[in-house]
């Protein structure tokens, strides 16, 4: 349905703590998938051409409920007076079940879905949430069995076509886990579903950092890993790989560790490709820096500096030539290398002065009477 995130006519399951932005989240792609447009830049696919949107939302009242969906653009309220007011849903919305007009994932729960979605193949199916779905039927997240209706929900709506995403909660703890460990409860429920979709803080000790990794799981897909924001009330933008965002994390980190000397040399090759494009070396450094590098070593530790850079993935490194001609050379990183002037390994000396040529006539080589053409 969401290209590599979430499947079309299976179930999927999209896990994360409390408040994270499961509701919002689905709500947005809810809107998204409506207008035909894409979510963050990713496509969605086409919805039929009568779509339908059942909503089994225990989790939450109506009233939640309905700021979710006025925020999305998915329903409007109409005042009646000071204290009241009536909330429409877009008429693709069929049904919502909410805390106070509850539905549950039991033998008759799941018969009324199955004739709702009977009615409208290849609708789309919202659980709000698990736990709170399966609340009353007495089962412990603990056991495998609490799995069971969640596989007898996947019986049902396989046979009209209907993407379900059910949304559950992570354990407290395993937020940094993979998706199919990471839900809470029995690891029989990551295993009744198709794909997995986890929402976790990038930084969750960073309170101002609202920044969330969303990693996939599961069957069809090679696994996916964004970094997504919400910007305001259900809507949402792609911030980037997940991958490149941790590793220049990294990055800013390796560079706050620095010891001085290092500090200084990151700065120098900086400088050297900012003012000519130029590549640092270790020589070259020494001469830039000759209070930080002294003594018969002086080369060596520079050279180690910078590899040390190297290693922190602060700055880009290649070697030309071989054997005593091997040049080892360093930019910042991700500089573009196409970009590079090749500066000479040692700077030139003045050339020594030519011999004066010899005059014949003065230095008695040939006889004063000789013509120009002598043999002589």
């Amino acid at each position: 349905m969401w290209k590599e995130i979430f499947l079309l006519g299976c179930v999927n399951l999209l896990i994360a703590r409390e408040k994270v932005g499961k509701t919002s989240l689905i709500v947005y792609l809810l809107r998204c998938w409506l207008n035909c447009s894409s979510a963050m830049g990713i496509s969605i696919a086409q919805p039929p051409e009568r779509p339908a949107i059942l909503i089994a939302g225990t989790d939450q009242g109506k009233a939640d409920w309905t700021w979710y969906l006025e925020a999305a653009g998915l329903a409007t309220k109409k005042q009646i007076d000071d204290d009241n007011a009536e909330f429409q849903l877009a008429p693709e919305i069929k049904k919502l079940w909410t805390q106070d007009a509850p539905i549950f994932l039991d033998e008759e729960g799941i018969a009324n879905l199955g004739k709702w979605v009977a009615k409208h193949p290849g609708a789309l199916l919202i659980c709000d949430s698990l736990s709170c779905l399966t609340g009353p039927l007495g089962l412990k997240e603990n056991d495998a069995d609490f799995a069971e209706p969640l596989r007898a929900l996947s019986r049902e709506m396989e046979k009209y076509r209907v993407t379900t995403i059910v949304l559950h909660h992570s354990g407290k703890g395993n937020e940094g886990e993979r998706g199919s460990t990471a839900s809470r409860g029995s690891t029989a429920v990551p295993g009744a579903v198709s794909r997995i979709v986890q929402l976790a803080w990038v930084d969750d000790k960073n309170k101002t950092d609202n920044r969330i990794a969303l990693t996939t799981e599961g069957r069809q897909a090679k696994p996916v890993g964004l970094v997504i924001e919400q910007v305001e009330a259900c809507s949402w933008v792609l911030v980037g790989d997940l991958d490149d965002i941790a590793k220049e994390e990294g990055r800013k980190k390796a560079e706050e560790n620095l010891t001085e000397r290092q500090v200084f040399a990151l700065a120098e090759v900086r400088d050297a490709w900012d003012e000519d494009r130029h590549e640092m070396e270790a020589g070259w450094l020494v001469e830039r820096l000759p209070g930080e590098y002294t003594g018969k070593e002086k080369d060596r530790k520079a050279r180690e500096n910078l590899d040390q850079l190297h290693r922190k993935a602060l700055v880009d490194k290649r070697c030309l030539g071989a054997g005593g001609a091997k040049r080892n050379l360093y930019r910042p990183f991700g500089a573009d290398l196409s970009q590079a002037k090749l500066r000479l390994p040692v700077c030139p000396k003045d050339p020594p002065q030519s011999p004066e040529s010899p005059n014949p006539s003065n230095d008695g080589l040939v006889d004063k009477n000789s013509t120009p053409i002598s043999p002589h």
